[in-house]
């Protein structure tokens, strides 16, 4: 069975988390224990739903040169929007244009696609300070490692310092 649980973490970052189980109440015990030992909590259906949209994502590499005919490329294929981080571009698409940017990203032998999947995306990502960044991003890692979890979506702005830093604790 499909369950979608819906919290808040350290310094009121949003969190969505998918399963998928074959025991609802155990489940929801771990999902609920992991919240509450590592400084958040569950909160209601539609606490925090309302601020993610599902949205394609689509990681490439490309060629330093070709980033912006590439950028064009997916907008014009139907991309939403573009970023842009030294030789990595993310593509983001409607729900129903996923598929033709991905087959016109793929179409271009300049670009290796990384990572291609139908994400939540937060419309508006949470700042936090270092403290609670990384205690929200030890929920994330808590969360993930449970068995029933398929997916975690939070609203966490996930630096490249704040992964390093996390990393070596």
């Amino acid at each position: 069975e499909e369950i979608t649980y819906e919290g808040y973490g350290p310094g009121g970052t949003a969190f969505i988390i998918q399963t998928l189980t074959d025991n609802k109440n155990r489940t929801a015990a771990e999902v609920r224990s992991c919240f509450s030992k590592n400084g958040g909590n569950l909160a209601e259906s539609g606490s925090v739903s309302w601020n993610f949209e599902t949205k394609g994502v689509i990681d490439t590499t490309v060629a330093p040169e070709k980033i912006d005919e590439i950028s064009m490329a997916g907008i014009d294929a139907g991309a939403i929007d573009v970023d842009v981080e030294d030789s990595s571009v993310s593509f983001y698409t409607s729900y129903q244009g996923f598929e033709s940017v991905r087959k016109s990203l793929e179409s271009d032998e300049s670009v290796t696609i990384d990572r291609s999947e139908i994400e939540l995306v937060p419309n508006t990502f949470a700042d936090v300070e270092k403290a609670a960044a990384l205690k929200t991003m030890k929920l994330l890692e808590k969360l993930e490692d449970l068995d029933d979890i398929q997916k975690v979506f939070s609203n966490l702005n996930i630096t490249t310092d704040l992964v390093n830093e996390f990393q070596e604790t």
